[in-house]
């Protein structure tokens, strides 16, 4: 019951903070920008009108690439929307957003998907992405693939999750995994 209600406490303040930017100074330190938050939610009647949280941010070469959830208020949405910039601070919306939206009802994650890691696998040209999905009828959260060609238009690997809790309620990773973070290196995949 306690890791439950741990896990309740985790995702709503995940969910109530929104995405902002900390700068590193000459020492090391982290200092947080004045100009916070960098990405707010929208106006009412948008997918992501109650907030933008939890994001991934890549730099390309060119311009800063962003993933984040957002929820809405009035269309029970719970997605994934995209974002560029050319600073890290000032970022335009895509305007096809959501990128990424939960599985349809029944489905493992047709409830919530959030908490993205993205990166371009130059070996395979492609974009991809893990991420968080919930469903009740599953209890907790799983971890799902996506794949794109452009970052924008992804494909879901399959409709069940690619990585699962152990599912034994004794155990940390009993009710959910989340928030993956993942890197390649040596041609491997690494999932934290």
């Amino acid at each position: 019951m306690k890791r439950l209600t741990f896990v309740i406490l985790a995702v709503g303040l995940l969910v109530a903070l929104p995405t902002a930017a900390v700068l590193s100074s000459t020492n090391g330190a982290w200092i947080k920008y004045t100009g916070n938050p960098v990405l707010r939610a929208n106006p009412a009647n948008a997918w992501d009108d109650f907030n933008v949280y939890s994001s991934h941010v890549l730099w390309d070469g060119s311009q800063f690439r962003m993933w984040y959830s957002g929820t809405s208020f009035t269309q029970n949405e719970k997605d994934i929307g995209y974002a560029t910039s050319a600073d890290g601070l000032t970022w335009t919306k895509h305007p096809g957003n959501p990128v990424l939206s939960v599985g349809p009802f029944g489905y493992w994650d047709h409830e919530r998907i959030n908490a993205p890691t993205v990166l371009y696998d130059a070996t395979d040209k492609l974009w991809k992405m893990w991420y968080a999905g919930v469903s009740i009828y599953n209890g907790g959260f799983s971890i799902g693939y996506a794949t794109s060609p452009d970052g924008i238009n992804w494909t879901k690997y399959s409709d069940e999750p690619i990585f699962e809790s152990s599912g034994h309620p004794d155990y940390w990773d009993g009710i959910s995994v989340l928030a993956p973070e993942v890197l390649k290196k040596d041609g491997k995949y690494h999932m934290w």
